[in-house]
């Protein structure tokens, strides 16, 4: 109304970190290396503002790579792109998913050591839709073609038991990690966690190191 004094301090903030990003609150970081040396860094975060998709972070990451890959058209300018999970407070500490190239993808060799062939699928199927099926390639689906797991030499691992694991509360608590008797069934409970959607990262971490500290089993 007349008279009246907005206040666009906001509008005007949010207007000047549009393209903008910071690290502390992101999910994950990539880094975009172009064919004439230049690199740039980008978090899923926008300085200033919320993550996107809070509560889903398959969609923010296909959001993110659609806006990459398809609006900006990058697969076509760039030499590669790396992509991370933000873990910590330095670059180093981030956990390497996998790297992005003009004509192909792969996941990082931690992931293949981390993860079974099918846990790996939903994110195989993602980012198989960014890139030219076998069917436009063959003209029909060439059934004895490889998969890319096969490319990839994925190894098919134990599959973890079909029993959930607890929630987080019981997990950090005492009588639960005294339970552990060995680093192999630390090792598959920490694997079933990293694959089950109500773990975050930081809580996987925060488990690790307390079951260490307080399971005499796992200091030797």
């Amino acid at each position: 109304m007349y008279g009246e004094k907005r206040d666009n301090s906001q509008k005007s903030q949010n207007a000047s970190n549009f393209g903008r990003f910071e690290r502390l609150g992101s999910t994950f970081r990539w880094r975009i290396c172009f064919y004439n040396g230049t690199i740039r860094i980008g978090y899923s975060k926008p300085l200033g503002q919320a993550e996107p998709f809070a509560y889903d972070k398959t969609q923010l990451m296909q959001a993110i790579l659609r806006r990459l890959l398809i609006k900006n058209g990058y697969l076509q300018k760039i030499q590669s792109i790396e992509w991370f999970r933000v873990c910590g407070h330095d670059e180093k500490e981030d956990y390497p998913m996998f790297s992005l190239y003009p004509a192909e993808w792969r996941f990082a060799p931690n992931m293949l050591q981390d993860f079974s062939k099918g846990e790996l699928e939903p994110l195989r199927e993602i980012l198989d839709s960014f890139y030219t099926s076998p069917a436009d390639i063959y003209g029909v689906a060439n059934p004895s073609k490889p998969t890319m797991g096969e490319l990839l030499g994925i190894k098919k691992a134990p599959e973890p038991p079909k029993d959930s694991l607890p929630n987080l509360d019981t997990m950090m608590s005492k009588s639960y990690i005294g339970k552990i008797k060995s680093w192999t069934e630390f090792e598959n409970i920490v694997r079933r966690m990293r694959a089950d959607k109500r773990f975050q990262v930081g809580e996987v971490n925060a488990f690790m190191s307390k079951a260490i500290e307080n399971n005499p089993v796992l200091q030797k």
